[in-house]
């Protein structure tokens, strides 16, 4: 199915191709839908949940008034370093220097874009890679770097006191 503009128009396409599939067993996994971070809003989620369809992609730490940053910040790291993941990308299946990825799966609850309509009731994976943890450490010391090695910008000038 090719990409449309919107969450919503592309949830509304993906419901036309599934009422010509034959009728799913209720017992079964609801299908997953893909996506990317741009098009999981609350909602995509809202619509998602009326279609009975599970969506997968990176969620905005923004989402739902810093709901997913919250969820994101309340793992603690050990429970995090306690779980690896069994999934190892195609790219890395003979890297032995491979770290795995390590994560856990939380409930995550989002308003409803309907304010009269309950919360969204969601489940989430809350995924920490070492891969991803170096270069963010390597970006803030580049940009740290930046920052301090800026000419225009004078330290000394910055936190000069008079006497």
């Amino acid at each position: 199915m090719a990409d449309r503009t919107t969450p919503v128009e592309n949830r509304r396409r993906l419901r036309g191709l599934l009422a010509h599939l034959p009728s799913r067993d209720p017992t079964r996994p609801a299908p997953v839908v893909v996506s990317d971070r741009a098009m999981l809003k609350t909602e995509a989620f809202a619509a998602y949940v009326e279609a009975d369809l599970d969506p997968l992609g990176p969620l905005d730490p923004s989402l739902g008034d810093g709901a997913v940053r919250a969820l994101s910040a309340a793992v603690p790291a050990a429970e995090l370093a306690a779980a690896p993941l069994a999934y190892r990308p195609q790219r890395a299946a003979h890297d032995p220097a491979w770290e795995d990825y390590h994560g856990v799966e939380r409930p995550l609850e989002l308003p409803h874009p309907t304010p009269d309509q309950p919360p969204l009731a969601l489940r989430a994976l809350v995924v920490w890679s070492p891969g991803k943890a170096r270069l963010d450490a390597q970006l803030r010391a580049t940009h740290l770097a930046r920052l301090v090695g800026q000419p225009a910008f004078n330290w000394s000038w910055s936190f000069a006191t008079s006497s």
